[in-house]
């Protein structure tokens, strides 16, 4: 995957955060945040630049980014530009904070990503949120796609952006479904590239009361799936129709998502998504017969064969 900015050493970062086996050198990962100035100074000192906080500053006052200023301190590409690039990188984020780049603005983003995936706490999410939209909105050209937008943006982010987006509406509707998610997924449509996800979270947050709408966009994205398939969507979307007691809706995506399956862990999460469905409807026997079909081959260590046998047999417990 391609990165602007501090995209890439934040990834690095995250990984030594995630304890995944980390790609790269140790200044690649470094938390710069947690060196003290005067380390910042002797750093960039030793690699034959030497500035003070009004020298600095002096210099970065024609140029509007820290990626603008490194590339005016060292044209040619090196490893040691990269690792000036880090050091100025963070002094500017500590010493211009009146001058916040796309990429320092992205560099925020995903300590506030980070700290929402380790402490569940969306105050600080929700407002980054809040400024992406006006980063997307104020950036976007008269007539270009809102997705090329949102897509330079992206290359600045470590995180997974669209998927960030999706995770979080999700579980603020899980937790308290209301008018703020519904502004979330009406300012973020122009803009991701999957708007699927978010007319699937749409759906979610309609009131049960308002049946013809929310039966509109279910066929919608039924039809959508049928024409052009994703296997998460469909499953997210059987368990909601699960939940909403739709049986005329279930089996007809569940047939048309049984069509496209091409690996075996999907034939499994859909016997799941069967077990799940006949335990709504309190079918014990269909139950039983899924968990038989699925405990036999767990017992003889077996795969369960791509194979339109298996595929009508999955069709035979609707």
């Amino acid at each position: 995957m391609l990165f602007s900015g501090r995209g890439y050493y934040n990834l690095l970062w995250l990984q030594k955060l995630r304890n995944v086996a980390e790609n790269g050198e140790a200044w690649e990962s470094l938390d710069y945040r947690t060196l003290p100035l005067s380390k910042l100074w002797s750093s960039l000192s030793k690699l034959s630049f030497s500035f003070d906080k009004e020298s600095f500053i002096a210099f970065c006052e024609p140029v509007d980014s820290p990626e603008e200023l490194i590339q005016l301190l060292m044209p040619e590409e090196s490893e040691e530009k990269n690792k000036v690039y880090l050091l100025i990188f963070e002094l500017w984020r500590r010493l211009l904070p009146e001058k916040e780049s796309v990429s320092i603005f992205a560099d925020e983003l995903d300590r506030k990503i980070a700290a929402y995936e380790r402490y569940r706490d969306d105050s600080e999410l929700l407002l980054g949120l809040g400024q992406v939209v006006e980063i997307l909105e104020s950036n976007t050209i008269e007539g270009e796609p809102g997705e090329a937008v949102f897509e330079r943006l992206c290359l600045y982010v470590a995180h997974d952006l669209e998927s960030v987006i999706y995770t979080y509406i999700d579980s603020a509707l899980a937790d308290s479904p209301g008018d703020s998610c519904l502004l979330l997924i009406e300012h973020f449509m122009p803009y991701v590239k999957e708007k699927r996800n978010l007319q699937f979270l749409k759906l979610k947050s309609i009131p049960v009361e308002f049946v013809e709408e929310r039966e509109q966009l279910a066929h919608y994205l039924i039809n959508s799936l049928q024409e052009e398939m994703s296997i998460p969507l469909a499953i997210a979307l059987l368990f909601y129709l699960i939940d909403r007691r739709d049986k005329e809706l279930f089996a007809e995506l569940f047939s048309s998502v049984i069509s496209h399956v091409s690996e075996e862990k999907v034939l499994v999460k859909l016997l799941d998504v069967l077990m799940a469905y006949h335990g709504a409807f309190g079918s014990d026997e269909k139950q039983n017969q899924v968990h038989a079909f699925l405990q036999k081959h767990l017992d003889k260590n077996q795969k369960i064969a791509i194979s339109k046998s298996s595929k009508d047999r999955l069709l035979s417990f609707l």
